[in-house]
């Protein structure tokens, strides 16, 4: 699936001023390049955007937001192999194809007057490369990364030396990518790379409404409608379109597993697959808060590192004395620095919930009959389980 990700700090800088640094971030392919052979911005109808005018549209498309309101956003839309060999084959056009994109962009909000990319001020920059980051995103590149940093500093050391022996077998022995390239942070992936970058300002093009892709989706009033509906911006639904107007605007054939909503249901089957473990203990009411706890506490600790993971697991007793409770919201007060970003706080909010419903569970199960300690416990994990998914369902979308 064309894969979109959103991102909650502009690259280059933040969002709450100018525009400027993401700008210049964004012409780091053309460094070196004659002005004929760069790859310009564009907009909903025009081409050959020169940088500076779009720093100057974003930056002055912003009445009525305040010093710490966010001015601008920026997401990109990237590609698979498979789709660029497809794309390629059949020459199509990416920039009509992110118009496409900016039209469903708009519809997505649900108000009125916010029809199409017309309606929106926004500007898109294709990208051919992608570079190998500081941090391994996986286990693979984890091991490539340490491997080939401990052959670099070998090299330089055979190089001081003059030790064309040890400088070859050292060359011979570092992990490469398809194209020969040694796999280190800063050095070119391999494959076609091709993504487009969008800066999309926070109101929209006649500066009258504020429009944030941030903003969850959720029931309330329509702007301008004596109703109520789904207003926000449901992230979910704009990949499913995007995914669906490739498809239909290239001829593309798409396998099952290459669907957003598949890989989106499959995530949250899993959820489902743990819960019906769980209520299996049922019969027991004794046992059912122990084996909840385990669950979702597996779940938990799968998102930080091995060092809060021992943490976790020191700090757990299946016992659920009231001293063990409050070593497991310790725990997770230690959990800052664990993790990054939103995984590290919805670890830290499933754990707290986590312990104030065993609480309750320990209570209700010696006073209370079956079926309400069934439905507590469904609803402990539901919580737990969704914030989670929520999580799950924001990096999928990226």
């Amino acid at each position: 699936m064309p894969h979109v990700n959103f991102s909650r700090s502009a690259k280059g800088g933040g969002n709450k001023g100018s525009s400027g640094r993401l700008v210049t971030y964004l012409e780091k392919e053309n460094i070196d390049k004659p002005l004929l052979d760069r790859e310009l911005f564009f907009s909903h109808d025009s081409d050959g955007v020169m940088p500076d005018q779009v720093k100057h549209e974003i930056d002055n498309n912003v009445k009525g937001l305040g010093k710490n309101d966010q001015k601008f956003y920026e997401f990109s839309v990237s590609f698979s192999q498979k789709e660029m060999a497809h794309l390629n084959e059949k020459g199509g056009d990416i920039k009509d194809y992110v118009r496409d994109v900016m039209d469903e962009y708009a519809k997505n909000f649900n108000r009125e007057g916010i029809e199409s990319g017309k309606d929106i001020k926004y500007f898109a920059k294709v990208e051919r490369e992608r570079r190998y980051p500081d941090k391994a995103y996986n286990e693979d590149l984890k091991v490539a990364y340490s491997h080939n940093f401990k052959l670099k500093d070998e090299l330089r050391t055979a190089r001081v030396n003059v030790d064309e022996k040890a400088i070859k077998r050292i060359e011979n022995g570092f992990v490469r990518n398809s194209e020969g390239t040694v796999v280190l942070p800063g050095n070119l992936k391999d494959g076609d790379n091709t993504h487009v970058h969008i800066i999309v300002s926070h109101k929209d093009a006649n500066m009258s409404k504020k429009l944030s892709p941030l903003a969850n989706h959720r029931e309330g009033k329509i702007t301008g409608i004596n109703a109520k509906g789904k207003v926000g911006f449901n992230r979910d639904n704009f990949v499913d379109k995007v995914e669906t107007r490739f498809d239909q605007k290239f001829g593309y054939s798409r396998d099952l597993n290459e669907m957003y909503r598949f890989k989106l249901d499959k995530t949250l089957s899993q959820a489902q697959g743990k819960m019906s473990e769980i209520m299996r203990h049922a019969k027991d009411p004794e046992k059912l808060p122990e084996a909840m706890a385990q669950k979702v506490l597996d779940t938990v600790i799968k998102t930080v590192k091995d060092k809060s993971k021992q943490q976790l697991l020191k700090a757990w007793n299946p016992k659920l004395k009231a001293n063990d409770i409050k070593k497991l919201e310790a725990a997770a007060l230690r959990l800052s620095g664990a993790g990054k970003g939103v995984q590290k706080k919805v670890a830290e909010k499933m754990i707290k919930d986590l312990a104030k419903g065993l609480k309750t569970m320990k209570n209700l199960a010696n006073v209370t009959p079956h079926g309400i300690v069934l439905n507590m416990a469904s609803s402990i994990i539901q919580k737990s389980v969704s914030s989670a998914m929520k999580d799950k369902s924001q990096e999928l979308a990226k």
